[in-house]
């Protein structure tokens, strides 16, 4: 590498500041709750984020993978998403990913936890909790209510989600 060339690593905690500094100004908060799921597939983002923000919590919250999987063609049906719908790349990336936040998790437990999405739609409050008590901060049942600009919204059943992927008990798994 020429001499003319500063490697750009040298400028991500700088950039990161800087990017959530006015992220926080912009929000008139006082916390910043980032959620790109990208960051997980690049362990360089991890590591950079957690240098750059020492303090920080990172809360990985995974869903099961046929979830994904059908979440993501239904973003490739409307044209939304370039993501892989490829069932065998799909695979690999996704458990790439559980490996990754695993690997986190073992290296600092004290700064990530893992929830599962099904434990946070059928058990908010102790999974609020749960979370409330891994960042410090005080449980209040005001964070399970849906704020009413969420509540104008109309979601609709996902087409791929609309059956039970486990047979009925009448049925049988094999074939006689």
């Amino acid at each position: 590498m020429s001499s003319n060339f500063v490697s750009l690593s040298i400028f991500k905690p700088s950039f990161n500041i800087c990017f959530f500094s006015f992220a926080l100004q912009s929000r008139g908060g006082f916390r910043i709750l980032e959620k790109s799921p990208g960051h997980i597939a690049n362990e360089s983002r991890i590591f950079a984020l957690n240098h750059t923000f020492p303090k920080a919590k990172f809360i990985f919250i995974y869903r099961h993978p046929i979830d994904v999987f059908c979440s993501w063609k239904k973003l490739e049906s409307r044209g939304t998403s370039k993501s892989h719908t490829d069932p065998l790349i799909f695979i690999s990336n996704y458990k790439k990913r559980i490996e990754l936040i695993e690997r986190y998790n073992f290296l600092f437990p004290e700064k990530f936890i893992v929830i599962n999405y099904h434990d946070l739609t059928t058990n908010p409050k102790n999974t609020f909790m749960d979370i409330c008590e891994f960042i410090k901060i005080q449980y209040e049942e005001s964070l399970l209510e849906i704020p009413p600009s969420m509540k104008e919204k109309r979601y609709s059943k996902d087409p791929l989600l609309s059956y039970s992927i486990f047979p009925k008990k009448s049925e049988s798994v094999f074939e006689k």
